[in-house]
């Protein structure tokens, strides 16, 4: 079934491209000055130093204030603090990025790494207020629910989830043991070395996000094709596809104000299958399946699609 959704979806674009070439190079170009203008400069030097941080040992450091509670209350390391603080802070892909280069460097467990990947990996608040709220939300809804809805609903998941991960590290060994042994991290000087292994995984990385954004530039492209009648779904689609472009397009609806903010808080919630598809290669790295990162971004969007219906009335 799997191969079948590929070959029509690839099939579809390839007659896209051929039948209506200048909408193809016009969002594949738009897909690229987006990498260029703000993906580019904004992940890789953050790719490049968080390389460097955990190579060294000192991400762990950096993490220690905020270890004090994560540890006893989720059960963390100091590493997998890290990963949540970065993954909530720097935005897609970073979170499951640091996860990836623990697991390469077996500085984190990999029920740790797989539990972390489902929630930790989110759009920046940089992201979210500049591009989501101010620019298509015109700033009327204040900035506290927003955060609430988009960052509230991964981390109720990762409450939800703990306890089975919990049960999975009691079932191996006594919890302050392995809370322990995760947590012995060398303290080293950074060097030469550790910047070029970080900005050749770094380069690696964010050639593949432009690969992956301006293919879906014209995924999202090719969805515009659908009639006018159908604009709801179509900018839902969008949406779900590709989390900048759609939420552009949902902004254009001409539908409740309640409804519209609804759905653009969705879209920042689930990141887009963009975004997902940057990340597959760095969890497949952790040891979590695409299918189970699905459900917890699908599961994410639920919860936040209850708290705005909630909060936004």
């Amino acid at each position: 079934m799997k191969k079948m959704i590929y070959s029509a979806l690839f099939s579809s674009t390839f007659l896209f491209l051929l039948l209506f070439p200048e909408k193809g190079i016009r969002s594949a170009a738009d897909g690229l000055l987006l990498w260029y203008r703000i993906l580019l400069p904004t992940l890789l030097p953050m790719m490049i130093i968080s390389g460097v941080l955990l190579q060294s040992g000192i991400a762990a450091l950096l993490a220690q204030p905020l270890y004090r509670l994560t540890g006893p209350a989720l059960h963390l390391s100091a590493n997998g603090t890290y990963a949540l603080i970065i993954g909530f802070l720097c935005g897609f892909p970073m979170g499951v990025h640091a996860l990836s280069e623990l697991r390469k460097r077996q500085q984190i467990s990999e029920n740790e790494a797989v539990y972390l990947a489902a929630f930790c990996n989110n759009v920046s608040p940089a992201f979210l207020q500049g591009y989501v709220l101010h620019r298509h939300m015109a700033g009327l809804i204040p900035v506290f629910w927003v955060l609430l809805i988009v960052y509230g609903s991964p981390l109720f998941y990762g409450l939800l989830t703990n306890v089975m991960y919990r049960k999975k590290n009691h079932a191996r060994t006594k919890p302050q043991v392995f809370l322990q042994a995760k947590n012995k991290t060398s303290l080293t000087a950074p060097d030469f070395a550790m910047i070029d292994v970080s900005i050749i995984n770094g380069i690696h990385n964010i050639t593949k996000i432009g690969g992956y954004i301006i293919l879906f530039s014209v995924f999202s492209s090719m969805l515009n094709l659908l009639p006018p009648q159908l604009s709801l779904i179509k900018s839902s689609l969008i949406g779900i596809t590709e989390i900048t472009t759609g939420i552009h397009e949902l902004s254009l609806l001409h539908i409740p104000q309640s409804l519209k903010y609804i759905l653009l808080l969705d879209a920042a919630a689930f990141g887009g299958l963009c975004a997902i598809g940057q990340s597959k290669v760095m969890l497949d790295e952790i040891g979590i399946t695409l299918a189970q990162y699905l459900r917890a971004r699908a599961t994410i969007t639920g919860i936040a699609t209850l708290l705005a219906a909630v909060c936004i009335r």
